[in-house]
């Protein structure tokens, strides 16, 4: 027998003592408790475990509340999806949340109390990109365990699923362990189920759902979205069980409208909590390591606050106006809107409106920046009464809008019939660059109209600027058009 013959033995005879160890406790149907995961001869199958339906009546089951591991949005107990496309740090994310976990400085239950996390990781590697990456993140290191197998004849190996659910949840319990980091999930599910169909991905998933609620740990599993798709959960790589057994899931992607490059996180699946959270934004930086060997460069996740622009609003860029003249044209029908109401209005009336003028929202919410308007959130930080605004302060006197006379309104209505041209609005506006929350630190203060510009370089594109500062790229959110 060859070491991969010796190597299989093993991984069968695992799998046959998880089973019967955790029979009771499968959420499978009979069907499928008969169905094994590797292929076994009819003469060599094991004898099954006596089976019997068993009722609880419900007023013996105590209520009780939902505990967090981050505070509303990931649960202690259960499995958490972390999706999003390639490259955009979510596996940096990791780093972060586990660095602040065994500090003791993440908000939710173990806040003060330093807990230790597992990392099982089978595409970086340990020394050139997760210790790294851990080290820059501020974790406490003696608090981290990598996880992998070793069978009986000295061969090792990534983690399998279900196959070694129940030597994990042993070192789980042992180790008072708070979080599983799997990276990627999809990555350490047997190599016999195929990850393609709902009935071999529960027979993974719902043992290690089982799992985390079992010992109180959260499993925290890495997720790529496909190549297409604006669904930020039907949107995740392989089947739908991957984002159907998770009980909450936060989604990632990077923001195209945004010129620094940055990503964003939101709560995109939340079944024992609220939805309506803010999004996040963050980028992620590269510092830099000194080891033995000299330096090694990494990323390092940074928190830029909420945002206004969601996952899903980001998946649905797809379908966003690309023809320059529309895309003024849309920019147009926001500087006049907001004119038209002082020169701020919520962010979801601005919407609407635009809507109603037959611009759809992800079009409306491209040309936001390009018509130089800037968002602000009103109201408390967290608080229901709180809100978004879109704002613009145009030089005074400067508003040029064509066909504006007699105190006939600036905005655009909606044409009138199919075959009717849509009504190009041109504005010239004259105005200094305006800056989001999110770029509020390196924001300048404009200068006084009818002074020199402070710069030569525009601000935001670092172009030529005219003689009041105002760059004159149409393309950049500080130009005149």
């Amino acid at each position: 027998m060859n070491l991969d013959e010796m190597i299989d033995a093993a991984a069968e005879e695992s799998l046959e003592a998880w089973k019967a160890e955790r029979s009771d406790s499968l959420r499978l149907t009979p069907s499928d408790a008969r169905r094994p995961v590797h292929h076994v001869d009819a003469a060599e199958k094991p004898d099954e475990p006596t089976r019997k339906v068993r009722l609880t009546r419900a007023s013996s089951i105590k209520p009780r509340p939902v505990r967090w591991l981050w505070q509303d949005r990931i649960p202690t107990g259960e499995l958490t999806l972390t999706p999003g496309r390639g490259g955009i740090g979510k596996s940096t994310f990791h780093a972060h949340l586990l660095a602040r976990i065994t500090t003791g400085q993440l908000d939710g239950a173990h806040l003060g109390t330093p807990k230790v996390c597992l990392v099982a990781a089978t595409e970086d590697s340990w020394e050139h990109t997760i210790i790294p990456r851990l080290i820059v993140a501020g974790a406490d290191l003696d608090l981290i365990y990598r996880v992998d197998v070793i069978t009986d004849i000295g061969a090792e190996l990534s983690i399998s699923l279900p196959v070694d659910l129940a030597s994990l949840e042993r070192e789980i319990v042992e180790h008072g362990v708070a979080v599983v980091s799997i990276d990627p999930l999809l990555g350490v599910v047997h190599a016999t189920l195929d990850t393609h169909k709902d009935r071999d991905v529960r027979q993974a998933l719902d043992p290690l759902a089982q799992l985390a609620h079992n010992t109180g740990c959260v499993v925290l599993g890495n997720a790529h979205y496909t190549k297409a798709g604006s669904d930020p959960l039907q949107s995740i790589m392989g089947a739908a069980a991957f984002g159907n057994v998770a009980r909450a899931a936060l989604g990632f992607a990077r923001d195209t409208d945004d010129e620094t490059g940055s990503c964003v996180i939101s709560q995109v699946k939340n079944n024992l909590g609220r939805l309506n959270l803010p999004s996040m934004r963050y980028r992620i930086e590269e510092a830099t390591l000194n080891t033995d060997e000299g330096p090694a460069q990494v990323g390092r996740f940074v928190d830029l606050g909420e945002s206004d622009r969601s996952v899903a609003d980001i998946l649905s860029d797809s379908g966003s106006i690309e023809d320059r003249d529309e895309r003024n044209e849309v920019a147009a029908f926001i500087q006049g809107y907001l004119i038209d109401n002082d020169g701020s209005a919520p962010a979801s009336d601005v919407l609407k409106a635009g809507r109603a003028a037959g611009y759809g929202e992800s079009a409306l919410k491209h040309a936001r920046k390009r018509a130089g308007a800037r968002t602000v959130k009103r109201g408390g930080h967290f608080g229901g009464d709180s809100r978004w605004e879109w704002t613009i302060e145009p030089a005074e006197g400067a508003l040029k809008v064509l066909g504006r006379e007699n105190g006939a309104p600036s905005t655009p209505s909606a044409p009138s019939a199919p075959d009717e041209k849509p009504l190009k609005v041109h504005l010239k506006v004259h105005t200094f660059p305006q800056v989001d929350a999110e770029d509020a630190e390196d924001a300048q203060t404009p200068p006084a109209r009818g002074a020199a510009p402070s710069s030569t370089t525009c601000h935001h594109c670092r172009g030529p600027v005219d003689n009041i500062g105002c760059c004159v790229d149409v393309d950049c959110v500080g130009s005149v058009f």
